[in-house]
């Protein structure tokens, strides 16, 4: 469900109208449902389409080293607005917001340590509206104000505990294990903490000084990155990080540092896979 029917029912909603995923569900016609189907695909391959193209504008926009991103795409989507954010937030390692403004609205992930609402309220004079929680919000800029909006976010976000003007403190996971400790048993134990989501994030372990024996794009277009963990044998997928494969690869003579959840894969039999939250290169030699 989570990556064949819920991207497609979502699709509808940022591209057309729900009501078309909710005839679907709720329609007791063979035909009807059938066409609605084969509509509905057809908005998840255009959704598709148009997050590639901005987020491939939008990663020109963003300004190394600064403490918020606010990326200005006027002909982007803003029903895919949010999807775009959390990409460009995955890419540099979640560790700053980004906020992307598409159109006439705007959508913002902020990741652990910075409430983007709470930031949305400093800004409050740039705005012209804006929601929320501490994850995620939306917003409309005032007309002639999105660089007024991107000096307010970063003057307020340089000054909050986890985000640094310069270069942000690496992330943490919640605790550092061995491979050996990785088995089937674990990860089904934490299904039973399932639903993960705010108030209840998903756990994130760690491991140190791990060497890669294969580093592969993965899917159809190579959107997406897998690695093959030494001695252990381990899978480890990271999701619409492809482009990372080149610069992995020249590093995977070293020693790096990985931080990832961990999930279930029926895809042949029955195993452990882990989640790439975040990869760099180790201090221990």
């Amino acid at each position: 469900f989570s990556f064949m029917l819920g991207p497609r029912i979502n699709a509808a909603g940022r591209v057309e109208t729900p009501m078309q995923a909710l005839e679907l569900l709720t329609t007791d016609d063979r035909e009807i449902a059938r066409e609605l189907a084969r509509m509905i695909d057809g908005y998840n391959l255009q959704r598709k389409a148009i997050e590639q193209a901005m987020l491939d504008e939008a990663m020109l926009q963003v300004v190394p080293d600064a403490p918020a991103q606010v990326i200005d795409l006027p002909n982007g989507h803003p029903g895919v607005a949010g999807i775009v954010a959390a990409r460009v937030m995955e890419r540099l390692g979640e560790t700053v917001p980004v906020c992307v403004y598409a159109g006439n609205h705007g959508s913002a992930r902020a990741p652990e340590g910075v409430n983007i609402r709470d930031a949305f309220v400093a800004c409050a004079d740039a705005l012209a509206r804006f929601g929320g929680h501490a994850a995620a919000g939306g917003f409309s800029v005032k007309p002639g104000r999105i660089d007024d909006f991107r000096r307010m976010l970063c003057d307020y976000c340089a000054t909050q505990r986890g985000v640094a003007a310069s270069t942000p403190a690496p992330r943490e996971p919640d605790l550092w294990i061995e491979s050996s400790d990785i088995t089937l048993e674990l990860a089904e134990e934490l299904l039973q903490l399932e639903p993960f989501g705010e108030s209840n994030p998903e756990p994130v372990f760690g491991l140190r000084g791990v060497l890669f024996a294969d580093v592969k794009p993965l899917g159809a277009e190579g959107k997406h990155l897998s690695v093959v963990l030494r001695r252990s044998g381990l899978r480890a997928i990271r999701w619409n990080c492809g482009d990372a494969v080149e610069k992995l690869r020249a590093e995977s003579a070293q020693p790096h540092d990985m931080l990832f959840a961990l999930a279930i894969s029926d895809y042949g039999e029955r195993h452990v896979e882990l989640r790439i939250v975040d990869i760099r290169l180790s201090d221990v030699q």
